[in-house]
C-alpha cells in the first residue's frame, strides 16, 4: 500500500509522509530552514551579522554532541545509516532504518531539537571543522563554486558553507546558542518519512515528542536582500595545477 499526507502540529512543523508497505526500510529527514546565506538576522530591533560557517558548525555541533552521545556512533552502533549536511538555505539530519524506526526517529529529533552542548563542546567541535575546512581545499569545485557566486551575486555577502579557519575560531558559545534557538524552532523545520511505517502511530509518537520539547518561540526578522536583476560578471577564469579535467 502506498499513500501520502501532510500534516502540521500545532507548533508549526510540517510533517510530509509517505507510506510504502512494500518497502523493508524507513528513511527520516527532519530539515531545517537554516543555511550558510542566513548570516544577517534581526532580533530585538537589533541587527547581526554572523561569520561564515555558522550553520554549518551548529549541524556538526548538534550530530557530535547529542544528550546520548556522538549521535552518529549511537547510529552506527544500532544498525542505522545517518549522516547530516548544511548547504546554502538548509540543514538537513537523517537516518534509514530497517528496525525500531519509532525509537531512533525519537533520537533523531531530541538530537536537533534537545540542545546540550556545552562552551567546552564548542571548542571541541572546532578541530573537525578546522579538518574539513583544509580538504575543501583540494576540493576544485569549491573553487568554481566561489567564483560563480562572484559573478552572480553582488548583495549576498558570504563566501562558504564552511567558512574559514579564523571565522570558526572566533564563534563563542553566546553567538551558537542565540543562532540555535532562533534558526531551531520547530515552524523552521519539516520532517520527511517514506517507506514503511504505520501512518497515525508515526504522527502520534512526532506529536508527543515535540509536545516535550515545547520550546518558546523567538520571533526574528530576515533583512531582504536586494539583489540584480542582472550578473555581475558573464565570465570569470581561475588557473588550477590539475591533471584531469573539470567540466
Amino acid at each position: 500500500m502506498k499513500q501520502n499526507k501532510i500534516h502540521t502540529l500545532k507548533n508549526g512543523l510540517k510533517i510530509i509522509l509517505y507510506q510504502d508497505t512494500n518497502m523493508h526500510s524507513t528513511y527520516a529527514e527532519l530539515i531545517v530552514d537554516y543555511g550558510a546565506i542566513n548570516n544577517k538576522f534581526i532580533l530585538d530591533e537589533k541587527e547581526y551579522h554572523i561569520n561564515d560557517g555558522m550553520a554549518h558548525f551548529i549541524e556538526h555541533l548538534l550530530i557530535e554532541h547529542s544528550s546520548f552521545g556522538n549521535s552518529g556512533e549511537y547510529f552506527h552502533n544500532n544498525y542505522v545509516k545517518s549522516n547530516g549536511s548544511t548547504s546554502f538555505k538548509r540543514t538537513r539530519f537523517y537516518i534509514k532504518t530497517v528496525d525500531s524506526f519509532l525509537e531512533h526517529l525519537e533520537k533523531l529529533i531530541q538530537m536537533v531539537n534537545v540542545p546540550v552542548f556545552t562552551k567546552e563542546d564548542i571548542e571541541v567541535t572546532k578541530y573537525p571543522v578546522y579538518e574539513e575546512i583544509r580538504r575543501s581545499k583540494d576540493n576544485h569545485f569549491v573553487s568554481l563554486d566561489e567564483l560563480e557566486r562572484k559573478c552572480l551575486f553582488k548583495n549576498i555577502d558570504f563566501s562558504t558553507v564552511l567558512g574559514n579557519e579564523e571565522e570558526i575560531k572566533n564563534i563563542n558559545y553566546d553567538i551558537v546558542k542565540m543562532c540555535y534557538d532562533i534558526f531551531y524552532q520547530p515552524n523552521n523545520q519539516i520532517l520527511a518519512i517514506a517507506g514503511n511505517f504505520d501512518v497515525e502511530e508515526v504522527i502520534k509518537v512526532i506529536d508527543e515528542v515535540y509536545n516535550k520539547i515545547n520550546k518558546q518561540k523567538i520571533n526574528y526578522v530576515i533583512p531582504e536582500y536586494n539583489e540584480l536583476d542582472t550578473v555581475i560578471k558573464k565570465s570569470d577564469t581561475i588557473y588550477k595545477d590539475v591533471k584531469d579535467d573539470y567540466i
